[in-house]
């Protein structure tokens, strides 16, 4: 008898939830992206990363689902919902025109300045897992240190910038810029 693929079935949903979570960010996304990061994203670390994942589970298939996976699956869907909802909610919050011109800083970004990019790497972290290949961890490790030295430097400066009046406060406020309670 053919065993059953669970692990590429998990890790496909993982994939398609990861690209329909893309897909439904983009309508609540409201700075501009660069085309170098569209192409750096969408034209090679996505795919690349994709790609490692679904070998990573293939190399194990046929094998039972352990606890390991079943972390994986539990912290790729608290990841997701750290990425996604922090963004919903400013999504609406920011559709009330009052609030135009003004820095969002409640939910859960009233715990961390970017726990959506925390959120981001956990996610991967539990993908990671779910295939049960660890050296599939090289992808949050990579995705957390490009997050963490590069785009929440880059994303701080077009807040305080765009915010000049309330990021000053906000950061005092909040002193957890990725990680909740740790950095």
């Amino acid at each position: 008898a053919t065993p059953v693929p669970t692990r590429e079935w998990l890790c496909l949903l993982c994939g398609a939830a990861f690209i329909g979570r893309v897909l439904l960010q983009m309508v609540f996304w409201s700075r501009s992206i660069s085309w170098v990061e569209v192409f750096a994203e969408t034209g090679i670390i996505i795919p690349l990363s994709l790609a490692s994942l679904a070998f990573g589970a293939s190399m194990r298939h046929g094998a039972k689902l352990g606890m390991v996976e079943v972390m994986g699956l539990f912290l790729f869907l608290v990841g997701t919902f750290l990425n996604v909802w922090p963004e919903y909610t400013r999504y609406l919050w920011k559709l009330d025109p009052a609030h135009r011109g003004h820095l969002y800083t409640g939910g859960l970004f009233s715990v961390c300045r970017h726990i959506n990019y925390f959120g981001e790497v956990l996610s991967f972290v539990g993908f990671a897992l779910a295939t049960g290949a660890w050296w599939n961890l090289w992808i949050p490790i990579v995705m957390g240190i490009g997050l963490a030295f590069f785009s929440v430097p880059e994303l701080d400066t077009y807040l305080s910038v765009k915010y000049a009046s309330e990021w000053a406060a906000y950061t005092q406020e909040v002193r957890w810029q990725m990680i909740p309670f740790v950095w």
